[in-house]
């Protein structure tokens, strides 16, 4: 709930300033708004569900890199050298 209060904290801000400058443009980028929202409504679902399955796939990658790095140190030791 913080985002949408954060957003329309925003918009409400840039649409004060907007309207100082130039009130025809003001209500033109407000008029957007709606807009905004039923687009933000129509994709939400794919996002969440995409935004999902990339961090399964980061943290695959991060998996491997975890037990590729940790098991370098060992991979020395158990290689046959000259003994000092």
């Amino acid at each position: 709930m913080l985002p949408v209060f954060a957003s329309v904290v925003t918009i409400a801000a840039m649409f004060a300033i907007l309207w100082k400058w130039d009130a025809t443009l003001a209500l033109l980028a407000l008029a957007v708004v709606p807009f905004m929202v039923v687009v933000f409504y129509l994709y939400a679902a794919a996002m969440t569900k995409l935004s999902y399955a990339q961090q399964e796939a980061e943290s695959r990658i991060y998996q491997i890199a975890e037990q590729t790095l940790s098991a370098m140190p060992a991979v020395p030791g158990l290689q046959p050298g000259r003994v000092e």
